[in-house]
């Protein structure tokens, strides 16, 4: 049995898949893999984090594999239907063959893993080097156009301005000897209050296992003081905000180590 998706699109051009038997479920298996490693990924880590990084597609795709692997098995164990040609008396076996675009369904789960390797090691740039990148000129509201240099170099004064007087974004802690840090995300600020959550993650932007945390503080001028909860227990930060307000320098409370962590 070869079946095939409709063809969209105008003259001359279309979109077609093509399957045979269940391979059309491949698909379906790693749409719904990625999509689920999406949500759980950016609902743990903060908005965002499963298109900043690589390695969410590399673990949705390899969950893939796995189901499609279970299926291959399945598929490879289904006995196919003997027939005999009235005519020459030969016997024919049909069923088998499950393919999507003419590649077997048992090859699917190799197929799958090294596309999510190129995704892990060409993943989508980070947040740091996103943040690096140099914001587009202002343009000119009536005519679209980049407006003048001194109003251009105006509103990026501003915007700075605007950051440095909020606690708003990523802040990391300084790696341990074994490479991880601690990664403060600030989503919500309010005057003087503000608060996010908090994870750690290793030199490569993958996220360590435990220390998901909530932070809750304040800042008045440059002194900030938050509280990350972790565990059922309270780590109480104080310090103050330097570095054209991009590092907070202080320390937890009964620790003698200080504790800074720089705005990405």
């Amino acid at each position: 049995m070869a079946s095939c998706a409709g063809r969209h699109g105008g003259p001359g051009r279309s979109t077609t898949i093509v399957w045979r038997g269940w391979g059309i479920v491949v698909v379906g298996l790693a749409f719904a893999a990625l999509l689920v490693t999406q949500v759980a990924v950016n609902a743990l880590l903060g908005a965002g984090y499963y298109t900043a990084h690589g390695w969410p597609k590399f673990a949705g795709l390899a969950v893939a594999a796995a189901f499609t692997w279970v299926l291959s098995s399945v598929l490879a164990g289904r006995p196919g239907r003997v027939v005999i040609d009235a005519q020459t008396g030969e016997q024919l076996t049909l069923g088998g063959g499950d393919h999507l675009f003419f590649v077997p369904v048992r090859f699917w789960p190799h197929v799958l893993l090294v596309a999510g390797l190129v995704f892990a090691v060409m993943g989508n740039a980070s947040p740091t080097a996103q943040a690096s990148l140099p914001s587009p000129a202002p343009t000119s509201a009536s005519e679209g156009a980049p407006v003048d240099g001194p109003v251009a170099a105006l509103q990026v004064a501003k915007d700075t301005a605007a950051m440095a007087s909020g606690l708003l974004g990523r802040w990391s802690g300084a790696p341990g000897a074994d490479g991880v840090r601690e990664v403060l995300v600030i989503d919500a600020q309010d005057a003087s209050v503000f608060g996010g959550h908090s994870f750690f993650e290793d030199g490569t932007g993958m996220a360590a296992a435990g220390g998901q945390g909530t932070v809750s503080g304040t800042v008045t001028g440059d002194q900030v003081t938050f509280t990350i909860t972790r565990d059922s227990h309270d780590f109480v930060w104080n310090g103050t905000r330097t570095d054209t307000g991009r590092t907070l320098s202080g320390q937890f409370d009964g620790f003698s180590h200080d504790a800074t962590y720089h705005r990405e």
